[in-house]
């Protein structure tokens, strides 16, 4: 059972100095940078639009365990057209089956299932959308997409 937040995903247009507030002012460590990662670009054009491929996708997850944040920088291409955001409030579990189908019993927004082989782990997520709020749970290694 989830027991608090897990991470926030969020987007800007300046990552350098969101990585530099949260590790430098904040404190938060440690941090550890991606770019054009196949997943990351799979994710970025699944969740957000962008042409896979044809944009640099770069970020950095900062922090560890609960509470991490992991902050992906709008590509220069889409800043007109993209604007910085939180894109989720992750709750892990290890139990996504259970808490996918009790969100859609309980009749809130809920996505499509996304897995993948990401910078940190393998992993499968799926969205929902609750008062406007964009959440996500999610659930690492490799059992994770069933």
């Amino acid at each position: 059972m989830p027991r608090s937040l897990f991470h926030v995903v969020a987007l800007t247009d300046d990552l350098d100095g969101v990585v530099r507030f949260l590790s430098d002012v904040a404190g938060l460590q440690p941090v550890r940078p991606f770019a054009d990662e196949p997943a990351t670009q799979a994710q970025a054009e699944q969740l957000f639009g962008w042409p896979a491929g044809e944009v640099s996708v770069r970020g950095a997850a900062v922090g560890e365990g609960a509470g991490m944040v992991e902050v992906i920088e709008i590509p220069e291409p889409l800043r007109g057209t993209e604007q910085p955001r939180v894109v989720f409030l992750t709750l892990a579990t290890q139990d996504l089956d259970r808490y996918e189908a009790k969100a859609r019993e309980a009749g809130f927004a809920v996505g499509p299932r996304f897995s993948g082989d990401g910078a940190l782990a393998d992993f499968a997520t799926v969205p929902v959308t609750v008062g406007g709020l964009p959440f996500e749970f999610i659930s690492f290694g490799p059992a994770a997409d069933h």
